[in-house]
């Protein structure tokens, strides 16, 4: 119906511009949707992921957050498994965001990558972070903190790291 509304002469320039980003919209969703389950394709009987793009209304704005979530079996138990949890978001005034949250052995492993900038802020935070995690009932094994590096040809080299706590 788009295509036809397109060719219809009784559209302006600036409706059938609106019209063709929303069907290029539309496209984009199609792949980005297509590409996630591909990704969420099971690769081998020991491993599940899933892949997935959420919005996330900020005021005004909507950002995206790419979201991973892997299940491993481990080959002494069905029984056992080892998650691991990650997500990437970017904030206009902050920068990217990428948050490891693993899970093995009941013992967790948290890892957050952030810009320069964010990178002392987040470590003011990180004791108390460490103390409510610890106070919920989880056992941390690591809680770390590194800095994103310069991108290089479009290709992200090492972290540097800034902190690294050890329970």
């Amino acid at each position: 119906h788009i295509a036809l509304a397109l060719a219809s002469s009784s559209l302006s320039s600036a409706e059938k511009g609106a019209l063709r980003r929303l069907l290029g919209n539309i496209d984009a969703s199609i792949a980005s949707i297509t590409q996630q389950q591909i990704s969420s394709l099971p690769h081998d009987s020991e491993k599940t992921k899933w892949v997935a793009t959420i919005p996330l209304q900020l005021g005004e704005k909507i950002c995206e957050i790419d979201v991973e979530i892997e299940r491993r079996s481990r080959q002494q138990s069905a029984d056992v498994s080892d998650w691991t949890f990650k997500f990437s978001l970017t904030f206009e005034n902050l920068g990217p965001v990428s948050v490891l949250v693993a899970m093995q052995n009941s013992r967790l492993n948290v890892d957050v990558t952030v810009d320069a900038v964010m990178s002392k802020r987040l470590n003011e935070y990180f004791p108390a972070l460490r103390s409510r995690l610890i106070a919920s009932g989880l056992e941390l094994q690591q809680l770390r903190s590194a800095v994103f590096t310069p991108e290089s040809d479009a290709a992200s080299e090492a972290l540097k790291v800034n902190l690294d706590i050890q329970a």
